[in-house]
């Protein structure tokens, strides 16, 4: 049986402007992310890959 995904879409208020986490996990790893925002900020999403979901909401606040 496949492995249910799950998609969350998280708001992050800014300093410098609006962003916005999108993570694929499924339950136990995040699976997938991007982070977009109108200010340049690189490799967020690849630093969350195979962490927690846990973790990647602690990190965002």
């Amino acid at each position: 049986m496949a492995k249910s995904v799950k998609r969350v879409s998280r708001a992050i208020e800014r300093t410098a402007g609006e962003a916005q986490l999108i993570m694929l996990h499924d339950c136990s790893k995040v699976i997938d992310a991007f982070f977009t925002t109108l200010a340049p900020v690189r490799g967020f999403e690849k630093l969350i890959l195979g962490k927690n979901p846990l973790f990647v909401v602690e990190a965002t606040k």
